[in-house]
């Protein structure tokens, strides 16, 4: 899944946030990649924006102009399509799959091809069938599409019109949460309409927080520093994961990946954590010396990747 350009920095104070006009910098720490390899795929002028594998061997990571490929686990990398922007990647199985940017393009050949549909610009996105989708295009909210891509229909809006970028996640076609405005929302009829689940939080979405559920009730959300978890289905969250390490005010990326209760991961800007208990305890993955990891996937808790903004892929060995 995944990613963009580092958003503006945000300070936390309590439970609330405010922008700041000054840009922290990182002190000057040095890379603990543990048990993680680097693998160059372009030059650093090139960023990588995200990075999806479809099975141990078999992968793919994007930047502002290709979409490369590996068939030996990220070892090594070719083009495969021109992109015209393209920020995400989402595979449902191993032939049909999404990458969205300034476009949209689908697959149902496992990448060999590409065609374009028709998007605007969205920040979020999520495909819970060939079909059906969804993405976020902040200042604009919601959209769903039926026909895979071919044609979008806006199914929730922000109150204001803004630069948030609001997280949410599909568990099927018609469950679905997000977090609106602020506070956490619930559709069961696929975003035809949304009911207000609970008032979370007052903090500011400005950076890149993906969602994520397991089931009706035990689901995660990244937000300013923090990963929050609900255990009821949204109506209350606990922050279970605060990114502290070396500028606590400039983490735009929380992202989640978990596989069950217990087990998962968070990838904050600078770091890739881990958890076997449900987030009471985290030991680091591997951590950076700037804000620098733009996407994850895992396949499990043994075997994943991380795309960089300096055009590399990170493995877990």
């Amino acid at each position: 899944m995944k990613k963009i350009l580092l958003f503006s920095s945000i300070l936390i104070i309590s439970c609330s946030c405010k922008k700041t006009n000054s840009t922290p910098t990182d002190p000057v720490v040095q890379d603990t990649l543990n048990s993680w390899v680097k693998y160059l795929v372009s030059d650093s002028t090139n960023s990588l924006y995200d990075v999806w594998f479809i099975n141990q061997n078999v992968g793919f990571t994007i930047n502002n102009y290709s979409l490369f490929q590996t068939s030996d686990g990220g070892k090594s990398w070719k083009i495969v399509a021109s992109i015209e922007v393209g920020y995400n990647i989402q595979f449902l199985d191993s032939l049909n799959g999404f990458i969205q940017g300034n476009n949209f393009f689908t697959t149902s050949d496992g990448g060999k091809t590409w065609t374009k549909k028709n998007s605007g610009q969205g920040i979020y996105f999520q495909f819970v069938n060939k079909n059906i989708g969804f993405y976020f295009n902040y200042g604009d909210g919601l959209y769903s599409t039926h026909d895979g891509g071919n044609n979008w229909t806006a199914i929730f809006k922000p109150t204001t019109i803004d630069t948030e970028k609001y997280p949410f996640y599909f568990l099927d076609s018609l469950t679905g949460f997000s977090m609106m405005n602020g506070s956490c929302y619930k559709t069961r009829d696929g975003g035809a309409n949304w009911d207000i689940v609970s008032n979370v939080t007052a903090q500011q979405f400005n950076g890149f927080y993906k969602m994520q559920f397991l089931d009706t009730l035990n689901g995660y959300c990244g937000a300013p520093n923090e990963l929050l978890k609900t255990t009821d289905g949204g109506k209350t969250w606990t922050m279970i994961f605060k990114a502290i390490e070396y500028n606590p005010n400039i983490h735009t990326f929380i992202i989640p990946q978990f596989f069950d209760v217990n087990n998962g991961y968070v990838m904050t800007s600078s770091g890739i954590y881990k958890t076997t208990n449900g987030g009471k305890d985290w030991t680091t993955s591997c951590r950076v010396s700037k804000k620098n990891i733009s996407g994850i996937h895992f396949l499990d808790m043994n075997t994943g990747w991380a795309s960089t903004f300096d055009g590399y892929v990170l493995k877990l060995n």
